[in-house]
């Protein structure tokens, strides 16, 4: 499992720079349904965290201003 959440994990932050923006829950589990990542709920669970904390971790993570 821990395959899936580091994937999905890498595919939020290609996006966030390509487009400088964290997806949104609904933009996110479109794209992950298509493209086979973990839906945002499994994300939170997975990572013990809420979209939200998530968001911010992956911005400071890349250095991107919040």
């Amino acid at each position: 499992m821990n395959e899936y959440k580091e994937k999905s994990y890498q595919k939020i932050k290609e996006i966030i720079l390509n487009t400088k923006k964290f997806p949104t829950v609904k933009q996110w589990d479109k794209i992950a349904k298509e493209e086979g990542f973990l839906s945002h709920i499994s994300l939170e669970y997975m990572m013990k965290t809420n979209w939200n904390n998530l968001r911010i971790k992956t911005l400071r993570e890349l250095n991107i201003e919040i």
